[in-house]
């Protein structure tokens, strides 16, 4: 087998999606585990480079090289860190004015993890058809007051979008919101001819059915 670098997009259950040199391999770590100095509820997240040796087919991840950064979350069943991403070069906090709530201490949040993190946050305002009323406006104007940058969007009717993504050319970026703010949506704009689940927000709580919790993007052109 001849060893290589790859780009890990996904993993379940110790099976990985990996990408290199222009190919797909479905990878399994080589032995039980990797040789990590630190205990990660998951070894392996999107983003992360790893070395892989292939061959007949088959391709086995021997080491995880190292991180640039990584963003992630305490997961209280398993007492660990659990890894959502890896090299990142921007975190896009996507939230909506009204359906679902503005909420800005879910952004608080994430931008206090992000800043832990050492990694880049941009707040994406998605459905700014909905309308802002004067208290949310002066919570955005705050936001870029004290360096952030912020985008407001609109999905539905393609405003802002183009040049969003123009940010996002050749870069790796990581979606985070609430679900019904339209990650999804967003995504779906991205590979038109995917079959992305997109879903609607449930009226009765006016929030989100949880279709996505994140998505991870790399590409040198956001359109392709």
């Amino acid at each position: 087998m001849s060893e290589r670098s790859a780009l890990v997009l996904w993993g379940a259950n110790n099976i990985f999606s990996v990408r290199s040199e222009g190919e797909l391999f479905e990878a399994r770590l080589k032995g039980k585990k990797l040789d990590i100095d630190r205990d990660h509820y998951n070894p392996l997240a999107p983003g992360d480079r790893v070395a892989i040796e292939t061959g007949g087919g088959q391709a086995l991840i021997t080491r995880r090289l190292d991180r640039r950064n990584e963003f992630g979350r305490w997961n209280k069943k398993r007492q660990a860190m659990q890894t959502i991403g890896a090299n990142i070069d921007e975190i896009c906090v996507l939230a909506s004015p009204v359906s679902p709530p503005f909420r800005p201490r879910f952004i608080d949040r994430a931008l206090a993890l992000g800043e832990y993190n050492g990694i880049p946050m941009r707040i994406v305002l998605n459905k700014i058809d909905q309308g802002l009323d004067a208290q949310m406006e002066r919570r955005i104007e705050y936001y870029s007051e004290i360096g952030y940058e912020v985008s407001g969007i609109s999905v539905l009717e393609d405003r802002g979008v183009g040049e969003l993504l123009e940010t996002w050319r050749g870069r790796t970026t990581m979606l985070l919101g609430q679900s019904g703010v339209g990650k999804s949506s967003l995504v779906k704009m991205l590979f038109p001819d995917e079959n992305i689940k997109v879903a609607s927000v449930s009226e009765k709580f006016n929030r989100g059915r949880h279709t996505t919790v994140c998505l991870l993007y790399t590409s040198p052109s956001p359109r392709d």
